[in-house]
């Protein structure tokens, strides 16, 4: 039987304080959030690996699956945005609610977009189980983020996209931050390498910034736009 507590300290201890994750607050969420729970059963003895986990299948098999971010790509990210307990935070495609977890340990509250219903069914699910109430799921098309909430501190983008929509950008208020996974503009669909930007409002403009290579399966909605050339 699985010593979930025993890998998710493992988890801390071996792949995030190493790879320069040092915020006491999010150290604290990692310890704390059972990632198992988030889960399908049948990978949970893999819930603390560093892999992404297939949670949803959708049209088209397995390469177009929903996936949970592996912990320290997942981590790293969060680390890019430094919660504040008075922040309000956006998860953008929050799948079945992990994610959303860690960033209601350190914000006030978080809205959790996801557009599949399952998903956000799971989600919202989840999180009533391990009593978080300053999270709500909603649903929606994850590239429109939600307006009716915005102006948000902190955007957690939960996988790679092709390019940032400036739709998520306008949503961010002053001195808000954004992070996410951006690929190669010649990356096919199943590829999941690319580079973490993090970006910041200050005085009403957005600015961006690489941060490390890395990457996540591709979030639906976010594939760049094909067009013809003559």
């Amino acid at each position: 039987m699985t010593d979930y507590k025993r890998a998710r300290e493992n988890m801390v201890e071996s792949q995030i304080r190493p790879n320069g994750v040092r915020d006491p607050g999010l150290l604290r969420a990692l310890y704390r959030v059972p990632r198992e729970v988030f889960v399908p059963a049948s990978l949970r003895p893999l819930a603390y690996a560093e892999e992404h986990l297939a949670i949803k299948k959708l049209n088209g098999g397995a390469r177009h699956a929903r996936y949970m971010m592996a912990p320290l790509m997942l981590t790293r990210l969060i680390d890019l945005l430094r919660p504040q307990p008075s922040d309000v935070a956006l998860d953008v495609g929050c799948g079945t609610g992990y994610s959303t977890a860690l960033l209601a340990a350190l914000t006030e509250s978080v809205v959790a977009l996801e557009s599949d219903p399952e998903l956000a069914e799971a989600a919202a699910e989840n999180l009533t189980s391990l009593g978080i109430d300053n999270a709500a799921v909603v649903q929606g098309p994850l590239a429109e983020g939600y307006p009716s909430e915005a102006p948000f501190d902190v955007i957690l983008v939960n996988g790679s996209v092709d390019e940032v929509p400036q739709r998520l950008l306008d949503q961010l208020g002053e001195g808000g931050r954004l992070a996410a996974f951006v690929r190669e503009p010649t990356a096919a669909i199943e590829d999941t390498f690319g580079y973490a930007y993090s970006y910041e409002k200050s005085e009403g403009w957005v600015s961006g910034q690489l941060e490390f290579s890395g990457g996540a399966p591709l979030l639906p909605g976010f594939e760049r736009q094909q067009g013809f050339s003559f």
